[in-house]
């Protein structure tokens, strides 16, 4: 729904928007209170709620969509780096999981994801689930099945290679709309703009 609400702003490239987080850079401040001025003024029309507690304004470097992006372009956020690189062998199924949802955000820049990932994934399928589970029975099923005689070398090599390309930064690098990856320019932003929608416990409606 923000989407669509925010639609020509981003065709217009007035903003850019990751879930329900956005911003805006500008190389002027006349620039950039033109587009923070669009932006609130269309926020206000469709009654978006922003959040004041985590907006922030007229920054050189910003985090957004995960990654760190400033006068020398996009970069890895490094708190998150610093995440997966320290994350322990997975002892259960429920880490497993987690750590693959993580790669599997990022699989469409990673060569030959899922021929890296399928040993890990079967170990996923050796689960027996019933056919009918909540998320907490899921959890507590996934938590007991424990990898503790199944882990060998060739999980422990795929676990590594995935962490290593997860945090290496082409995996950030942005997008070119033909389908191709090309890297972020090094444009410096005089200014940015991050706002967050504020809605129940700080997340956006879906």
């Amino acid at each position: 729904m923000t989407g669509q609400h925010l639609y020509n702003l981003l065709v217009k490239e007035v903003m850019e928007l990751f879930i329900d987080d956005g911003g805006t850079v500008a190389d002027t401040f006349s620039e950039m209170m033109d587009k923070l001025q669009q932006i609130f003024t269309r926020a206000q029309e469709h009654g978006l709620p922003l959040s004041v507690s985590k907006s922030k304004f007229f920054m050189t470097t910003a985090e957004f969509a995960g990654a760190t992006v400033g006068p020398n372009g996009v970069q890895p956020d490094l708190s998150k780096l610093t995440a997966i690189v320290n994350w322990k062998t997975l002892e259960n199924t429920l880490n497993l999981s987690s750590f693959l949802g993580l790669t599997g955000w990022f699989r469409d820049l990673i060569k030959d994801y899922m021929k890296v990932e399928k040993l890990l994934r079967d170990l996923i399928r050796e689960v027996c689930l019933p056919e009918k589970y909540s998320k907490t029975v899921y959890c507590h099923i996934m938590a007991n099945h424990t990898l503790e005689g199944l882990w060998k070398v060739q999980h422990a090599r795929a676990f590594i290679t995935l962490k290593a390309i997860r945090t290496s930064e082409p995996v950030l690098c942005r997008p070119k709309w033909d389908g191709t990856v090309r890297n972020h320019p090094k444009k410096e932003p005089l200014m940015h703009w991050k706002v967050r929608r504020r809605c129940g416990g700080g997340r956006g409606q879906r």
